[in-house]
């Protein structure tokens, strides 16, 4: 398994509609793919920068997580998967498929902060 590098970013905002419009003033790009409470961004190498809205109680009393989580790009996801369970790193999600063919698994790393292992190409079976 070789990591490839960083692929995507997601940052988490209290003041999401403020910053998805400086990023597209400053990106001079348009979205993607955009919801209620996220939007993205996809650069010419397939890069991606994905900002998303803490919401609900996180939002109302200020205790949603802020800042970014970074998307280590593998080649092989499963084999990146063994390996953070090998190093003893809490893995937080399952993996998740995206519609493009991509996935996607969080994990932390000691100090308490969120990663991600991405993958372009996934075949959904491939963990079944």
């Amino acid at each position: 398994m070789e990591f490839k590098g960083i692929g995507w970013v997601g940052y988490r905002s209290r003041d999401y509609e403020s910053v998805v419009k400086i990023f597209k003033n400053l990106l001079k790009m348009d979205a993607t793919e955009a919801g209620e409470e996220y939007t993205l961004f996809r650069f010419s190498g397939g890069d991606e920068l994905e900002i998303m809205k803490i919401s609900g109680v996180e939002q109302v009393f200020g205790t949603g997580r802020l800042g970014a989580v970074p998307g280590l790009v593998v080649d092989n996801i499963a084999s990146g998967l063994s390996r953070i369970r090998d190093a003893g790193l809490n893995i937080t999600s399952s993996v998740q498929y995206g519609n493009d063919g991509s996935c996607w698994v969080h994990f932390q790393l000691p100090d308490g902060s969120e990663w991600e292992l991405k993958q372009w190409d996934c075949i959904e079976n491939s963990f079944k």
